[in-house]
C-alpha cells in the first residue's frame, strides 16, 4: 500500500521535493524532476510526464476516443478539382502551421469516390495514423459497403 501522510496527532512528519531547473533524466525509479518547465517521474517502466499519466500507446488505442475527434478548435481547408472535392486539411488554426489531419479522395473513371484515406498527424507533422477507406459499389453505382483498413 502506498504511503500517506502522517494524520496522528504528534509529530509531523514532512517529506520534502527537491525541484532542480536543469538536472538530468530522474533515477532512480519513484524520483521525479523538474526539466525545462515540466516534471519528469520514474517508474518500473521508464520516464514519463505525470500531468498525462503512464499509459502505454496501446492501450491508449483501445480507450473511447471520439472527443478526440470532435473536441478541437481547427481550420478546416477544403481542396476542389473540377468542382468536386479532392482533399480536406483540418488546421489547428488558421495560421496552417500544425496540420491535425487530412482526407484524400480518390474517384474511379465514371468520377465516382472509390477511396478516401484519412491521415492523423502527431505535434510533430508526421504521419501518425492512416486509415483507408475502400468503397464497394453495385452494378447501379450504389454503395454496397464501406471497408477500412489501418496502417
Amino acid at each position: 500500500m502506498a504511503r500517506t501522510p502522517n494524520r496522528e496527532h504528534g509529530d509531523l512528519i514532512i517529506e520534502s521535493m527537491q525541484i532542480e531547473p536543469t538536472s538530468p533524466s530522474p533515477q532512480p525509479a519513484g524520483s521525479i524532476r523538474y526539466i525545462n518547465d515540466s516534471f519528469l517521474a520514474k517508474d518500473a517502466l521508464g520516464t514519463y510526464d505525470p500531468r498525462y499519466g503512464n499509459l502505454p500507446e496501446a492501450e491508449h488505442e483501445q480507450l473511447d476516443s471520439l472527443t478526440h475527434n470532435l473536441a478541437e478548435n481547427t481550420y478546416e481547408e477544403v481542396t476542389r478539382v473540377n468542382n468536386r472535392l479532392e482533399s480536406v486539411v483540418i488546421w489547428e488554426s488558421s495560421a496552417r502551421t500544425r496540420r491535425i489531419r487530412d482526407t484524400v479522395i480518390t474517384r474511379d473513371a465514371n468520377q465516382m469516390i472509390q477511396s478516401y484515406v484519412v491521415h492523423q498527424y502527431d505535434a510533430q507533422g508526421a504521419v501518425r495514423q492512416t486509415l483507408t477507406h475502400t468503397i464497394s459499389r453495385d452494378a447501379t453505382r450504389r454503395v454496397i459497403n464501406v471497408t477500412t483498413v489501418r496502417s
